[in-house]
C-alpha cells in the first residue's frame, strides 16, 4: 500500500531496465537475451518484501542504451510520482546512467544496482545487490548512488574495473 504525502508517493518503486540481472539463455538465438519476465518480483516475494512497487522500463542490455532511453527513464521517474527509486540496470553502462541522472535535480533518492551474472543462473549476487539497494534507498537522503557488492558509490567516484568486474572508487 502506498501512502501519499504532499502528492508524492512515499514508498519505494523498483524499476527494472534490463541488463545482465534480467538475462536468460535463448536456445533458438544461441545467446543471452533480456527475459520478458523480470526476476525482481520473484526476488522480492521470496524475501517476503511485499510493500514495494515494481515497474519495467526500457528492457535493454545497458550496452544498447541510448541517451533517449536515459531521457525516458528520467521522465518515468518524474511521472510515476515516487520519492524513492531502486533502478536495476546493466553493469556495463550503470555509471553513465547514474551520472546522467545526477545532472538533474530530481529531489528523489535513486539507488542504481545490477548484477554481473544473470539472476536465473546465480541468484545470490543479484538478490544481494537488490537487497542492499532497497536498504540504502530506504535510509538515504535525496541524491543518486550506485550500489554493487555491498558498497555504496557516488556516480562521479565509481568505476567498473575491467579486469576484475568489481566496482571501485576512483583513486584521487
Amino acid at each position: 500500500m502506498s501512502t501519499k504525502k504532499h502528492g508524492v508517493i512515499e514508498n519505494i518503486c523498483v524499476i527494472s531496465t534490463g541488463g545482465t540481472f534480467e538475462k536468460s539463455y535463448d536456445p533458438l538465438l544461441e545467446g543471452f537475451v533480456i527475459s520478458p519476465e523480470s526476476a525482481v518480483p520473484k526476488i522480492l516475494s521470496h524475501s517476503n518484501v511485499f510493500h514495494l512497487d515494481f515497474r519495467s522500463s526500457i528492457g535493454k542490455d545497458s550496452l544498447d542504451m541510448s541517451e533517449e532511453d536515459r531521457e525516458e527513464l528520467l521522465r518515468n521517474l518524474d511521472e510515476w510520482g515516487f520519492k524513492r527509486y531502486v533502478i536495476v540496470h546493466g553493469t556495463s553502462r550503470i555509471v553513465e546512467t547514474a551520472r546522467f541522472l545526477s545532472r538533474y535535480d530530481t529531489g528523489k533518492v535513486i539507488i542504481v544496482t545490477g548484477a554481473m551474472k544473470p539472476y536465473r543462473y546465480c541468484a545470490t549476487e543479484a538478490a544481494f545487490n537488490l537487497g542492499c539497494a532497497v536498504g540504502y534507498c530506504s535510509s538515504m537522503k535525496e541524491g543518486i548512488w550506485i550500489t554493487m557488492n555491498g558498497k555504496l558509490f557516488t556516480p562521479d567516484n565509481c568505476l567498473k574495473n575491467p579486469e576484475t568486474g568489481i566496482f571501485e572508487e576512483l583513486i584521487s
